[in-house]
């Protein structure tokens, strides 16, 4: 279900480039910031009238979604308040197991969306129209994978073929470890259409982050995952500033082939530290803090 929803993500990202480069293309680059701009607007307003912290509250719900929610997300009847446990959260082990994935994995998924266009220009000679078309083709990829590849993992899962810590930890090993393969090929290749089948593939593989990396929230603490991602997802975003910097700077400096060698490479190392670190210490296990501390019953304490 996680993997259908994050993938809505992704088909935007396919809707965007193909739809920013036509309109580019047929107008100009301004054009595309007001329509693109204007498009969130209808978003913006239909957010707050029709989301809901929790399914009870809900109220175009059906009762067979409800029921369905209520025994997947094991939701108590009534909810907690429950006190963030921040020097927990940033004492815990598996939590900057998950920052530092996240952030090694979103300097991998900001490149490829945001300088793999540039790259196709420079280097590969792309006008801008394939362009958009084939920096879209890796998010169709990654848009497709991610919704097959959830079912399949939940079939896995279901049927206990593998522990649910070798599922998380094979999903995640399967989507950087090939992205981090491919990234390492494309700088050694002049074929422009050899170069785009590599990219596809390292992110297509990516949409089985949704059955590893973004489901460990919920494994680790369920009460706490809007947090967790909040805080893991800032600092992965800190990436997305970062990668146009650095490319910019690497490239002021020597704007050739070679240059865009390092910028690669250095891809492909934050790709293998996500694998590296994921697969050594990540763990399905609830954290402690996570459950709510219960108040003593009053005839106990006076025992």
């Amino acid at each position: 279900m996680s993997s259908f929803v994050y993938s809505g993500g992704l088909l935007g990202n396919v809707i965007s480039l193909l739809a920013t480069a036509y309109i580019a293309h047929r107008t100009n680059w301004e054009a595309s910031f007001y329509i693109m701009g204007g498009v969130c607007i209808p978003w913006m307003v239909l957010w707050p009238l029709l989301i809901n912290d929790n399914p009870r509250t809900h109220k175009l719900i059906r009762q067979d979604e409800l029921n369905y929610l209520i025994a997947a997300l094991q939701l108590a009847e009534k909810k907690q308040r429950l006190k963030v446990p921040w020097k927990s959260i940033f004492l815990s082990g598996q939590i900057w197991t998950l920052i530092i994935t996240h952030t090694s994995i979103g300097w991998g998924f900001y490149f490829m969306l945001t300088q793999l266009p540039l790259y196709m220009k420079m280097v590969l000679q792309f006008n801008l129209n394939e362009n958009g078309i084939a920096t879209s083709l890796p998010f169709i990829g990654m848009f497709l994978f991610s919704v097959f590849y959830g079912r399949a993992a939940d079939y896995v899962i279901s049927k206990e073929v593998l522990s649910l810590t070798l599922i998380r930890k094979f999903s995640n090993i399967l989507a950087t470890g090939v992205a981090a393969l491919c990234c390492s090929i494309v700088p050694f290749t002049t074929n422009k259409y050899a170069v785009v089948a590599l990219m596809v593939i390292a992110t297509t593989v990516l949409g089985a982050l949704y059955s590893g990396l973004m489901q460990s929230y919920m494994d680790l603490a369920r009460n706490f995952a809007g947090t967790l991602i909040a805080i893991t997802n800032t600092v992965a975003t800190l990436a997305g500033i970062a990668v146009p910097l650095f490319v910019g700077w690497i490239l002021n400096q020597d704007p050739s082939v070679a240059s865009w060698r390092i910028v690669f490479l250095v891809t492909t190392g934050f790709y293998l530290l996500a694998t590296i670190v994921y697969g050594l210490f990540i763990t399905t296990t609830e954290l402690p803090w996570n459950k709510p501390i219960e108040a003593p019953n009053r005839d106990e304490e006076g025992k």
